[in-house]
């Protein structure tokens, strides 16, 4: 049987590829601007931090993406408070929240004395173990954080190539960054129940970094980055099933060949950027 004939018969693998592309178009779409800002290194800060969140989700007995949320946008937001008041560079910000952060999820799980194997699924990811209630959950916030993210769609170009500029012109630029950071610490949190913690930086990361080989306007590397996130999820898991892979894994590994494709075509001129 072919991992097509696999995904037309199981309803939990028809659940994954739903939750898996929704998931890589939105963090698509949010990558591109972190990249271009030289800020890629916040996504990984945000999933560390988000560990902080289930484990202390776990032990206190709530949903444990729930309270993951609460902490990763509370990190991130203190994140950025630190990096646009100029109390630390961004990159030292980053380090010390994310440091404190896992911190804080080690103490809280040698406290607990158990739930490895729970914590383990969050770190790893569970994507085929996706349920029903987690996808019914996850479409509306998905959809509403993609139509948020078009709605600010000219705010969010502006701030991302001149930052000062928009400052200058009237825009509220903190209020922007906030809506941003709470937009991608959500879609992180979001993605680490089908990728992992450890894997889901890297939806935001390599397609937008894909999309920037060959894109020539932010609109157009906006939608590259979409759909390299979704051919990589798609190609992933039909890979994670036909050769029985970890799906994270092979998501990202799919996500990488595509990179690696894209720029070796760039670079001996089968493609023009």
């Amino acid at each position: 049987m072919t991992a097509f004939d696999l995904f037309v018969q199981y309803e939990f693998l028809q659940l994954a590829l739903l939750a898996s592309g929704l998931m890589a178009l939105l963090a698509g779409a949010l990558g591109v601007p972190l990249v271009l800002r030289e800020m890629s290194m916040f996504g990984h800060g945000f999933a560390h931090v988000s560990y902080a969140g289930v484990a202390l989700g776990l032990f206190a007995g709530f949903y444990p993406l729930g309270a993951a949320l609460v902490v990763t946008v509370i990190g991130a937001l203190a994140m950025e408070w630190m990096r646009s008041e100029g109390v630390l560079k961004g990159d030292t910000a980053l380090a010390i929240v994310v440091s404190v952060g896992f911190a804080l999820g080690v103490v809280i799980v040698s406290l607990a004395g158990g739930f490895t194997a729970d914590l383990g699924g969050y770190l790893f990811g569970s994507l085929f173990a996706v349920t029903r209630t987690d996808v019914f959950l996850m479409i509306p916030v998905a959809v509403g954080l993609l139509g948020l993210f078009a709605l600010l769609y000219k705010e969010i170009f502006y701030v991302t190539f001149d930052e000062e500029g928009a400052r200058l012109s009237g825009l509220p630029v903190g209020v922007i960054n906030v809506l941003v950071i709470v937009l991608t610490a959500s879609t992180i949190v979001l993605a680490s129940r089908f990728v992992g913690l450890l894997l889901v930086a890297s939806l935001l990361v390599i397609p937008a970094a894909t999309a920037l080989q060959v894109a020539r306007s932010f609109r157009v590397a906006i939608v590259v980055s979409m759909v390299a996130g979704f051919v990589s999820a798609l190609v992933g898991l039909f890979l994670a099933v036909e050769f029985s892979l970890a799906p994270g894994g092979a998501i990202v590994l799919a996500a990488g060949a595509l990179f690696v494709l894209v720029a070796g075509a760039r670079r001996w001129g089968v493609v023009e950027a």
